[in-house]
Order: structure tokens, then sequence, then C-alpha cells
């Protein structure tokens, strides 16, 4: 019985092991990483590390127990070995060795069981921890088999279902007005669904539905969290090519909110919701550059954004039961502002780079998920007769994520 429980605890934890370096194998940590700042909020690369961590102490702590239960037994045997080859074979040794067994006084029998006692104890714990980390670990993004044939990405959305999508952002700005620091924080958080209301010549027109929305901003002195409740329910429509070119908005003026006296609109959050994807077929390690210009004006300011990204087929994975492509994407912004503040002329400049990692489901035509971030630095030239230059920097994240798809 015992032979049989000790073979099931080192098949676990010998499965286990394999289990976990497969999986650091297959996971990017190079992301993770690269993310790893609290200041600007990429929770979701601490937790990657948080976990990976984890496993590796609970598998070397099974490492170690193995090490000590080898040695225990090894211990076992050569005392046995020793007890054995000192006993005589005479006839009062004999005796005495089976009187002591009847008795139950034999000290290295009790030691033996009082052993096995707590070994049992030391394996079950051991078990319970090891399925535990496997169950954890199998959570995780799994990599699966490339497709034999290279695959073509498109967006496909059938008629009558909806797809809903949550998307968080933060964003950090830090300035420095006459060697006083000023710190911006902005997050965001909305919900939507969308769904096709018609197709023709490779292009959806989609009705969007606002389900949530909420926006926390945070400044020196100041509360301008604005009041979203409102938008909850609002639908407007825009236009995208199978591609993920984002052809136009419209009915977007129920987007409209304020921020202290500014009015600004929810419509420049979907100006670039849907990456741009290929016209020709990709294998693994295949690239392809997208230049995207977007107007991302709002109340007194005009901005233009230049988006160059550099985009790479790195591999398939499952996430959520969607085979997904893995796409890693390396970008550049150029963000240039004008207007007017407070009776002051503004000119800003801005230049950020980032990573990106996109899921996309090659099978089913959707996108299931999002991981961006990007920091950059920048200048604000205010004119006028206390004309200044004012120099800033600014980190920005963005998580999407396919909640449901209903039919």
């Amino acid at each position: 019985m015992e032979n049989c429980f000790l073979e099931i605890y080192f098949f676990l934890s010998f499965f286990a092991f394999v289990t976990l370096i497969r999986w650091l194998a297959e996971k990017d940590l190079s992301d993770e990483l690269s993310h790893f700042d609290l200041s600007s909020f990429y929770v979701d690369a601490i937790k990657d590390l948080s976990v990976t961590a984890f496993c590796l102490i609970i598998i070397l702590s099974c490492f170690l127990l193995n090490v000590w239960l080898c040695f225990v037994f090894l211990s076992k045997s050569v005392m046995l070995l020793i007890n054995f080859g000192g006993m005589q074979t005479t006839e009062n040794n004999i005796l005495d060795i089976q009187i002591s067994f009847v008795k139950g006084e034999n000290s290295t029998n009790r030691t033996e069981k009082r052993m096995n006692k707590n070994t049992k104890l030391y394996l079950l714990f051991s078990i319970v921890i090891i399925i535990a980390v496997l169950a954890g670990c199998a959570a995780k993004t799994k990599m699966i088999t490339a497709p034999t044939e290279p695959i073509t990405l498109k967006y496909v959305m059938p008629e009558g279902e909806i797809f809903t999508y949550n998307m968080s952002s933060g964003f950090v700005q830090n300035m420095s007005v006459q060697g006083i620091p000023i710190k911006t924080t902005v997050l965001n958080d909305f919900s939507f669904s969308m769904t096709q209301l018609a197709y023709a010549e490779g292009a959806y027109q989609l009705q969007l539905r606002i389900n949530d929305a909420s926006m926390n901003v945070n400044a020196p002195g100041s509360n301008l969290s604005p009041k979203l409740g409102h938008l909850v329910g609002k639908t407007f429509e825009m236009t995208i090519t199978e591609h993920g070119e984002e052809i136009g908005i419209m009915g977007d003026d129920v987007l409209s909110y304020s921020i202290g006296e500014e009015k600004r609109s929810l419509s420049n959050e979907f100006q670039h919701f849907f990456p741009d994807l290929p016209d020709y077929e990709l294998q693994v390690g295949d690239s392809w550059t997208d230049v995207d210009t977007v107007d991302v004006s709002n109340g007194n300011m005009t901005s233009i954004m230049v988006i160059t990204s550099e985009n790479t087929l790195a591999g398939f994975e499952m996430v959520k039961e969607h085979e997904c492509a893995k796409i890693a994407v390396e970008y550049k912004n150029t963000i240039a502002s004008s207007g007017k503040q407070h009776g002051a002329d503004f000119d800003t400049t801005i230049n950020m780079t980032g990573k990106e990692t996109m899921y996309f489901d090659y099978k089913k035509g959707v996108l299931v998920k999002i991981t961006s971030s990007g920091s950059g630095d920048g200048i604000v030239e205010v004119q006028g007769p206390k004309a200044m230059s004012i120099p800033m920097s600014q980190t920005v994240t963005i998580d999407i994520e396919l909640m449901e798809q209903d039919r």
C-alpha cells in the first residue's frame, strides 16, 4: 500500500514539474517583465509574475520534500541492512528476535511505524499542493499547434450575433510648471456590445451600445471625474471593413460628456478600436507594417495622432476556448495638438513607443483580447505674454477583452 502511495506521489511530482517547465517555456515573460511598473497600472503583468513565482516556489518545495523523503528511505534501508548484517544466526538470537516481534518490543519496527505515519501525512499534504499547482498552471493561456497551411486574418460578424467587450485604460501624465510637479491620472472603464446591421462589399455596418461607463480623473487640488451615467444604453453606428479599417462613426453626438467646462466625446475611444489586419496569407514569423492617422480632437483642442506599428504573427494560443493567432506589436505614436485653454494658445507634441499583444480567433474572425502599454515624452509650448515651455512624460495602458458572444 505504501509503495503504491509513493508511486502516485512521485508521478504527480514529476508531472507537475514537467507541466511547469513546459508552461514557462511557452510563456513569453518579456512583456510581463517590461510591464512590471506599479505606477502604470500593469496589474495583469504583476498577476502573471506572481503566479509564475508561486508555481516555482511550490515546485521547489516539492523537490526538496522529495530529496528529504529519499534521504529518509535511504537511511531506513541502511539501518535495516545494518540490523540484518549484525544478526547472528544462533538459536538464542533467533529466539530473542521472535520474542521481540511477538511482544511488539522491536524498536526498529516502532520507529518504522512512526516514520510511515508521518511520511504519509507529508505526502498527503504535498499531493494536495501539487494538484492545486497543476490546476493553476492549467488555467493559464495554452499554446496550440500552428495550422499546417497559411492563414488569412479577417473580421467575421455574423448577423444576429452580439459581441460584448470590456475596455479599460490607464493614463498618467507628469508635468513640471515653473519647478512645480503636476501629476494627472485618468482611469477609464467601458463595457459595450456590438451587432451587425448590414454587410456589403467587404464592409460591416455595426450598431454599438454602451453598457457601462466610468472615468476617474485625479489632478492636484481637484477631482474632475465626469458623470457618465447618461451614456449607458446609448447606441451609435460605425462602419468597418473586414480587415479592420474604420470608415466612419455615425450618431456619436449622443456620446458627449463634460470635464469641468470642457465638452468631450466618448467616440474617440472607438476611432482606433479594431486593429488593422493584412489582406494576404500569413505564417508564423511573418510581419507587416501599418500606418494609421486618427483624429482625436476634443473640446477646444485639435489633435492628430499618427500610429506606426510593426506587427508579427508570433504563434497560436488557446484563450477562453478560442483558437487564437497571437500577434506581437511594437508601435510608435506621434501626437500633435493645438488650441486654446483658459485664454492661452497651446501647441503640444508627444512621441510615444510601446508594445501590444493581440489575440485574434482566426477561425471565427473575432477579436478576443488586447493588452497594450506605452510611454513617451513631449513638450507643451504656451504662447502669449506668459510664454513658456513645459516638459511632460506620459504612460498609457489599454486592456480590451471579449466577455460574451451571444447568438
